[in-house]
């Protein structure tokens, strides 16, 4: 899905895990580079690592006007109200009153110095046999993003904050340099053409489709080669690409069949359809 050294990410996640630490990563590329879905693919790698325990994750994206402590209460509630999924021991005591700890703690202003409720919230999810998974998506301010880190840092969990490159520079640049042992920055980057028929693969196998690809691999290639697009892009003119021949044999046979297969001409003037259109 991307050029991301995924042995060096792999050994990350794993250490982390057997040392039953926070794993903390940011995620940096632009709109539309595919940021939510490579996190996701982060989550789905971590819970994999913890096969044998039940998977929590909770996702929040903040607006730009939210404080900080709002974001992350509610982002802890979401969490909370996860682990009741893992047994009843989690239905009561500290995870029932969690989030009414943190708020009593935090008080009026958000201040990461209290420790209280950070110990609470750490030794909940210590305790609990679930792997943790939190995204939160676009960053707004250093301060969010050095809380959330604070409030994580002493869990066993995976923290996975998304940027884009303008928010990398005016967020997370001196935090990631202060952290930097501890902290996984990880930056997307526009497909090459190899990676687009990985990923075409990947979304057909997730698509439920028990038929091979509907193209052969070097017209696919031949298409995307260039310009490179990111990961959010290809994806969208692949659904778009599917939709046209759907539309074109909506009074045929049932799409797809071996006869139907996209041919890189039919790939190419799909892609001009769909550009032009969203030129209008």
């Amino acid at each position: 899905m991307d050029t991301i050294d995924r042995e060096k990410l792999g050994k990350f996640l794993a250490s982390a895990n057997k040392e039953q630490r926070n794993a903390f990563l940011v995620v940096v590329g632009p709109n539309g580079s595919g940021r939510t879905a490579f996190a996701r693919y982060v989550c789905a790698l971590y819970a994999e690592l913890n096969s044998n325990k039940k998977f929590v994750r909770a996702e929040h994206d903040p607006k730009q006007n939210v404080s900080t402590k709002q974001v992350l209460l509610d982002l802890l509630s979401r969490l909370v109200g996860a682990t009741r999924r893992l047994g009843p021991t989690f239905s009561e005591g500290p995870a029932k009153t969690l989030t009414e700890e943190l708020k009593s703690e935090f008080g009026g202003s958000f201040e990461i110095e209290k420790q209280n409720a950070l110990e609470s919230f750490s030794q909940v999810l210590n305790r609990a046999n679930g792997a943790f998974c939190c995204i939160l998506e676009n960053i707004p301010t250093r301060e969010m993003l050095t809380a959330t880190h604070t409030i994580f840092e002493r869990s066993n969990s995976l923290v996975v904050c998304t940027v884009t490159d303008q928010q990398r520079e005016e967020v997370a640049s001196a935090f990631l340099k202060v952290h930097s042992d501890t902290v996984m920055e990880l930056r997307l980057c526009p497909l090459p053409a190899a990676s687009v028929f990985q990923l075409a693969s990947h979304r057909w196998e997730k698509w439920g489709a028990t038929m091979p690809l509907p193209f052969e691999r070097s017209d696919l290639e031949a298409n995307f080669e260039s310009p490179q697009r990111t990961v959010g892009r290809v994806l969208s003119l692949l659904s778009g690409i599917f939709e046209i021949k759907l539309v074109n044999n909506s009074e045929g046979d049932p799409w797809p069949v071996a006869e139907l297969k996209l041919t890189g001409d039919q790939i190419k003037q799909s892609i001009k359809v769909i550009e032009k259109l969203e030129n209008k």
